[in-house]
């Protein structure tokens, strides 16, 4: 087994090595293609020089030896001179071999018989001996225009072969390359990057605020070593990091675990003090906040009806005075489960303060309302209470107007039940 460290490292000299290969095998590759190129350039320039000098050799027979066509002569052979040193400082011995076999040989016999053609004035095409020279050379020269051509064409050909073959293996080792290259990073990713990436997803699941309880306690699922497949366990345990990653996460998972429930029945605790009034176990106004924002959203978005109720016990304060406040405090519990009992599921009690209760009633019109108040209000009046009897209430209903605000809507509820209040146990409609 191996580090994270050493196993980038390894990945890495690797990389560098097989890129160290391509880079000598392009290199030597390019002095190749190089080599054949100059080497076929070489020839066709001496075929060019060649021409060159039968060019000049004509002029001279025409003009019977005039510098001009002197100098182009001496040019001729001094271009096809070097040209003939160019191919043979890039040619293997094999290709030396046969130039001089071709080449040489005729090229001297060329070079012997040009003095008569340098000298000023030195030609006449009445010197039968000369013409008869020349026509040797252009004999000579002919066979070796001929040889010329078919060793350049040969060498292009050697050339285009170099090439072709270059290209292969470069692409080749390119390819392996790539391959090589690939598969060792698919390596390093699953053994390395895999798992370290399924331990990301894995505290995000976590760290979720929503988690229920019975997804918590599904240990298995949270198991960093549950979530890698078996090839996966096979590369991550080669990596010592990875492993003790590994095993590091699962016993935390564990150990977490254990105190998972009292955790979360410690949260449901907390969350249930804040939003609820804990004499009549109601929900309070931080819960009416929370709420009452995303049901008027709701409303105005869908054009869906919205209600609320607010009723306040009457003669309350008489009740505490005479019984006393804890008998004041049960009258408020039993109230509230009351109207607890007598509301839908779907509708919110709040503790509205004091004796004052407030209903937010979701999908539900002013008539509907009404109704639902007048019932809350004839189950108060008929219920019996310990100790003082019987006591009403006195009610107040509203409608969200769209567009209206919050405050405003509550507060319509709110004189609503303060005219009730003129008669007391009654329900009066928000105006």
């Amino acid at each position: 087994m191996m580090s994270i460290g050493s196993k980038l490292i390894r990945v890495s000299l690797f990389s560098l090595f097989l890129l160290t290969i391509l880079v000598l095998t392009g290199w030597l590759g390019g002095r190749a293609m190089e080599a054949s190129s100059r080497e076929a350039e070489a020839f066709e320039r001496q075929s060019m020089w060649l021409q060159t000098l039968f060019r000049g050799m004509n002029e001279t027979i025409l003009t019977e030896g005039t510098q001009d066509s002197i100098n182009i002569i001496r040019e001729a052979v001094k271009g096809f001179d070097e040209s003939h040193l160019t191919v043979f400082s890039v040619a293997d011995e094999g290709l030396r071999s046969e130039i001089r076999q071709r080449t040489e040989s005729r090229w001297s016999s060329i070079k012997s018989g040009l003095p008569p053609f340098l000298r000023d004035n030195g030609v006449s095409q009445r010197d039968t001996a000369l013409m008869v020279e020349y026509g040797r050379l252009l004999a000579e020269g002919d066979a070796l225009m001929k040889e010329v051509h078919s060793l350049s064409k040969e060498s292009r050909e050697r050339a285009d072969k170099t090439i072709a073959r270059t290209k292969l293996v470069v692409g080749s080792l390119a390819l392996f390359i790539i391959i090589s290259v690939g598969w060792l990073h698919m390596g390093l990713f699953r053994s390395v990057a895999l798992p370290i990436r399924k331990l990301r997803k894995l505290m995000v699941e976590i760290s979720e605020k929503e988690k229920s309880a019975a997804t918590f306690k599904n240990e298995g699922a949270l198991l960093l070593s549950e979530r890698l497949n078996d090839n996966e366990k096979k590369l991550a345990g080669k990596i010592t990091d990875i492993k003790d990653l590994t095993n590091s996460f699962d016993a935390m998972i564990k150990a977490l675990n254990d105190h998972t429930v009292e955790r979360q029945r410690i949260q449901g605790q907390l969350e249930k003090l804040a939003t609820t009034d804990e004499l009549t176990q109601s929900y309070n106004r931080t819960k009416f906040e929370d709420l009452i924002g995303s049901e008027l959203e709701r409303a105005m978005r869908y054009k869906h009806p919205l209600s609320v109720i607010i009723f306040d016990l009457d003669h309350f304060k008489l009740v505490n005075d005479r019984f006393g406040h804890l008998t004041g405090d049960d009258v408020l519990k039993t109230a509230a489960d009351i109207a607890r009992s007598n509301i839908r599921d779907s509708d919110f009690l709040f503790r509205w303060g004091g004796e004052e209760f407030l209903v937010l009633a979701p999908e539900t019109d002013l008539q509907n309302v009404y109704l639902l108040a007048e019932r809350l209000r004839r189950m108060l009046a008929e219920n019996v209470f310990d100790k003082i009897g019987t006591l009403t209430a006195s009610f107040g209903v509203a409608e969200y107007i769209d567009g209206e605000t919050k405050d405003s809507f509550i507060l319509r509820a709110d004189r609503a039940m303060y005219r009730a209040k003129g008669t007391r146990n009654r329900v009066e409609r928000s105006a």
